[in-house]
């Protein structure tokens, strides 16, 4: 199959090129990461890739090894009593994240997540949702159920929003993230580097559903989101953008390539709180900016990710400028809003 963009059309013809291909093999491991492109240009097919988990399907035999990934495994893998729907399960799970970037079974560990597996309880609220139709909901309600009311191969291919719809109005879904860019630019300098640093220790799945939105603005299919990309974004989702906004998101996301942002650089404008905000991130980015090893940012240390103008504004605002930045005041500016 071939693909293009991003829109909710081309998710639900990727979603229908997937999924016949496991009428005969329980899958056990589907993930966005073991779903990979052909060629980096517009011209793509998509493969499936990492085949360990996998076993053939027999009639009537009920596997109960508990295997797979945390995010994405249904409820009866976790009580090892399953058969194939488990995988419908899952492909219900990435048609989730397609959607709206996020999975429905959040937590910080596995425990977490298993247990609101186990519930089942999920949402479809919020901006990111406004633009899914209908239809496309209901698909995933019939896929992250029960197993025993939960569809089929055959009949997830045959439902309304597989046969006719797949439509997400890309304009509604782009403005959204034109929001999470502008956002990001307008943060702290050093709450951005912070982020950044985040960013490059995430797990796959968030890297994978950051390039889904990437190639949303990246118009020409280049591979880098340039300033009339940016233009171009905010004019399909009914807002505008002068070029010299775009230029300063741009430099704000300190992309790597002078002339746009490329996959990299498009990952930390898109995390949430919910992502940046864990206790654990947040201590790690501060021990690896701390390079003194003093307990506190200096200047020296915070000469290395922000200007040597704000680095002397930080330490004259500190507490103790004598110190630099403390973790304690170091997490205030984290939990801020804008500069």
């Amino acid at each position: 199959m071939r693909g293009k963009s991003h829109t909710g059309k081309t998710i639900q013809r990727r979603t229908r090129c997937t999924v016949p291909k496991y009428l005969l093999c329980l899958r056990r491991d589907l993930k966005p990461e073991n779903i990979l492109r052909t060629a980096t240009g517009a011209d793509y097919n998509l493969k499936m890739i990492d085949f360990g988990l996998s076993t053939v399907t027999q009639a009537g035999v009920r596997e109960t090894g508990r295997v797979g990934t945390p995010y994405y495994i249904a409820p009866e893998v976790l009580a090892k009593d399953y058969d194939e729907s488990c995988d419908m399960w899952s492909m219900g799970v990435i048609l989730f994240i397609l959607l709206c970037g996020y999975p429905p079974f959040w937590g910080d560990v596995d425990r977490k997540i298993f247990a609101r597996i186990k519930k089942g309880h999920f949402s479809m609220v919020g901006p990111q949702w406004a633009n899914v139709s209908d239809a496309a909901k209901n698909l995933i309600r019939r896929l992250l159920c029960p197993e025993d009311s939960r569809l089929t191969v055959t009949q997830a291919l045959d439902d309304v929003w597989m046969l006719e719809e797949g439509v997400v109005q890309q304009g509604k879904f782009a403005a959204v993230h034109v929001h999470k860019l502008r956002r990001f630019a307008s943060q702290h300098p050093l709450k951005r580097a912070a982020i950044r640093l985040i960013a490059t220790g995430l797990e796959q799945n968030f890297i994978s559903n950051a390039a889904q939105v990437f190639d949303l603005f990246d118009l020409n299919r280049d591979g880098l989101i340039t300033e009339a990309d940016l233009e171009e974004a905010a004019l399909l989702s009914a807002a505008k953008m002068s070029r010299e906004e775009a230029a300063r998101i741009i430099q704000a996301c300190l992309c790597r390539h002078p002339t746009g942002l490329g996959p990299s650089d498009f990952v930390p404008a898109l995390l949430t709180k919910v992502v940046y905000l864990r206790g654990e991130h947040l201590l790690a980015a501060f021990k690896h900016m701390n390079a003194s090893r003093s307990g506190f940012l200096t200047v020296g240390d915070l000469q290395k990710w922000v200007s040597k103008e704000e680095a002397s504004r930080l330490q004259a605002d500190c507490a103790r400028p004598h110190f630099g930045l403390s973790l304690q005041e170091f997490l205030h500016l984290m939990a801020g809003n804008e500069k």
